[in-house]
């Protein structure tokens, strides 16, 4: 009996370094460290909103228009967001060989309204948009920050498209170059994911130019980067140009910022039975000496 015994204890403690050695390999980490590295992916996306801002379009004041087309005579639009939710989707895996990743889809919702505005009355459009983003993690588990993340670090990130449901605009491609040199790229999928380290990145007070081809020459296009808002100018065939300089001030060195081209549907703004319908690729740049 007593035989018997030792052989079963000598079978558990077997079992168990087995499954620690499972572990080591990362093959399966259990349904706890699945969940704990969920909550750590979670936590690192909240630290770097900067990285993962859904709405890259700022509304906070109507800009003026200044001219009128046809329709309604406005003067001035913006935006209203009233409810914002967020999903993040976080697909775990584990390879035998190699470190563990995550491939991440991060989804918000934007509820709100879209305010049209005359010299004499305003048009209100529900708006309904989904905002999409995609990111990779990788568990290197480097003694450095952010070592209470479990190991876990942003390598990865895309950029964000916005659109409205339902949504007819389409960005065919977006041409950005600057004076500099420092970026000269088309962009034909905002949310392909690019190296954290290698997003765009230009000298301060930089003159940087976006060319945005759409399939419509009567699109409304905006350009949207930090405290401002302006339009683009239509050259032809659905082609529109804008630029802007980049920041000088040092203290917005550190951090990543966002630019983002914004495709409103002409009847949004000009015609009041209309639909809301919108596209916006947002794209994160950092400035840099």
């Amino acid at each position: 009996m007593r035989k018997l015994g030792s052989i079963l204890v000598a079978l558990l403690l077997l079992g168990s370094l087995l499954l620690v050695g499972c572990g080591q390999k990362g093959t399966s980490l259990g349904p706890e460290a699945e969940i704990t590295d969920r909550a750590e992916i979670e936590g690192l996306i909240k630290s770097n909103s900067d990285y993962f801002t859904s709405d890259v379009r700022i509304d906070s004041s109507a800009y003026p228009l200044g001219k009128v087309l046809d329709g309604i005579e406005p003067v001035s639009f913006f935006r209203e967001i009233k409810q914002f939710t967020k999903d993040i989707d976080i697909h775990i895996v584990h390879p035998d060989s190699g470190v563990p990743y995550a491939e991440v889809a991060v989804t918000a919702n934007l509820i709100g309204q879209f305010h049209t505005i005359t010299m004499d009355s305003t048009y209100l459009k529900p708006i309904d948009d989904t905002a999409v983003r995609f990111a990779y993690f990788e568990k290197t588990g480097r003694p450095r920050p952010p070592r209470h993340h479990r190991g876990w670090e942003l390598k990865k990130i895309s950029g964000v498209e916005i659109y409205s449901n339902p949504c007819t605009k389409v960005i065919k491609s977006i041409h950005i170059s600057s004076d500099l040199g420092s970026v000269d790229t088309v962009i034909i999928d905002v949310t392909t994911l690019m190296d954290k380290e290698d997003i765009f990145t230009f000298k301060p007070g930089e003159l940087v130019t976006l060319e945005v081809e759409t399939d419509s020459p009567e699109d409304i296009v905006f350009l949207h980067i930090p405290h401002k808002r302006m339009p683009f100018q239509h050259v032809g065939d659905g082609l529109y140009v804008g630029s802007w300089r980049t920041t000088t001030d040092p203290r917005h060195f550190r951090w990543p910022k966002h630019a983002a081209v914004d495709v409103i549907d002409h009847g949004t703004i000009f015609e009041d039975q209309a639909p809301y319908d919108s596209r916006a690729w947002g794209m994160n740049y950092r400035v840099k000496r």
